[in-house]
C-alpha cells in the first residue's frame, strides 16, 4: 500500500517521528537499534530515510528498499563485505551503494533533499550498516510492505558526502 502524505497529514494527525503501533495495526515502532537487532528474520520493523521526491515516488510506486522495478524475494541480505564498503563510503569501479535506511528521525532529516520515508520491512533483507546514524542497508530490490512519505527539506540542497 503507498501513501503520498503532505506534510502534517500523518495518521491520527501526528508526525512521522511520533508513531506509534497503533497507528498501524499489526506493526509495532518506531523501532531502536537494539530492536532490529533482536528482531526474528521473518520480523517486520519500520525504518526512515531521508532522499528526493523521485527516489521516494520509485520506492513507494515498486515497494522495493531502492525503488528497483520489481522486488525479488529471495534477494537475502547484503554481506558484511558490502556493509563496510557502504559505510566507508567506497566507490570503486562496478560497485553500486545500496539502500541506506536510519532507526534515527533525525539524521533522516538530514539527508532529505525533498521527502522523508518511512518503510516496513523484514529484518532478513537487513544488513547493519552506519552505527553513527543507526543505518541498516537493503539491496535495492529487497520488498517493502508497506510505506509512507511525506514532503521535507529542500530539493536543491547541496548533496551530504557520502549520501546514498
Amino acid at each position: 500500500m503507498f501513501k503520498s502524505m503532505q506534510k502534517g497529514n500523518l495518521p491520527l494527525g501526528r508526525g512521522f517521528a511520533n508513531l506509534t503501533k497503533g497507528d498501524f495495526p499489526g506493526f509495532e515502532g518506531p523501532y531502536t537499534e537494539h530492536q532490529i537487532q533482536q528482531a526474528a528474520r521473518d520480523e517486520m520493523v519500520i525504518l526512515w530515510r531521508g532522499t528526493n521526491v523521485q527516489n521516494a515516488t520509485a520506492i513507494g510506486t515498486n515497494l522495493t528498499a531502492g525503488g528497483a522495478g520489481s522486488a525479488n524475494l529471495s534477494c537475502g541480505s547484503p554481506t558484511e563485505e558490502e556493509a563496510r564498503m557502504q559505510v566507508g563510503g567506497y566507490s570503486g569501479y562496478g560497485y553500486r551503494k545500496q539502500p541506506e535506511y536510519t532507526t534515527n528521525y533525525k539524521i533522516a532529516q538530514q539527508f532529505a533533499r525533498g521527502a522523508i520515508i518511512c518503510i516496513w520491512i523484514k529484518k532478513m533483507y537487513l544488513t547493519k550498516g552506519s552505527g553513527s546514524e543507526g543505518g541498516w542497508i537493503a539491496y535495492p530490490n529487497a520488498p517493502l510492505e508497506q510505506i509512507y512519505w511525506t514532503k521535507y527539506g529542500d530539493p536543491h540542497a547541496a548533496r551530504i558526502p557520502n549520501a546514498d
